[in-house]
Order: C-alpha cells, then structure tokens, then sequence
C-alpha cells in the first residue's frame, strides 16, 4: 500500500487514542501486509476494491492494537495469584479487548467479496 493509506491508518489509530512512535512504523506496516493478505486470501481476489478500504484501515488498526496490548509488553494484568494461578485485568484491557473486536472486519461483510476459487 502506499504512504498515504498508512498515513490514514496513522490518523485513525490517533483518532482512537493510539499515539505512534517512530519505532511502531515497522510493526505497523507489518500489520498492513497481514490484514490485506487476510483479505485478498479470504475472498480469494488480487486486488482490494475501495468499499471495502475502510474495513481495511479499521482491520489494520485492530491487529496494531492488539498487538500493542498484549499482555507481556503492558502489563494490564492487575493482580496475580501463583498457586492456582488466578488472573485479574485491567478495565483497560476489557475496554480495548472490546474496542479490537468492533474494529476487525466481519465475516459477513467480507463474504459479499468473496469469490470462487477454481
């Protein structure tokens, strides 16, 4: 994709609440490669057609927070017990466990596109 589609990405995570470093630019573009091959595999098509570039940009955002998130580089786990191990989150993590799940692309929307493989 070009700059200007990250850029977009760049503006919609900001949009969210997601502030960029110049060290999240690699991971981010990783993520861009991912969703698009997710898309184009999904619906077995070698182009993107523009409607569904909005659910790609919100995709892309989702797989970035997601894997800013996690739980080793955030710590969002409140409280820990050893014994049985017993786990306890964050509203934060809840928040943006729902927040990642509204922005990935639904299945139902991505069927539409969806064409035959021969």
């Amino acid at each position: 994709m070009t700059t200007e589609f990250q850029k977009e990405i760049i503006t919609r995570l900001s949009d969210l609440g997601f502030i960029l470093k110049e060290d999240d630019i690699p991971y981010l573009k990783d993520c861009i490669v991912k969703a698009e091959s997710y898309f184009k595999n999904f619906c077995h098509i070698k182009k993107i057609p523009d409607e569904l570039m909005p659910y790609l940009k919100d995709h892309c955002c989702g797989l970035f927070i997601k894997g800013k998130t996690s739980l080793a580089e955030n710590n969002m786990v409140h409280s820990a017990k050893i014994g049985d191990v017993s786990l306890t989150f964050d509203e934060k993590s809840k928040e943006n466990n729902n927040l990642i799940q509204n922005l990935f692309c639904p299945r139902e929307v991505l069927m539409c596109y969806r064409k035959l493989s021969w």
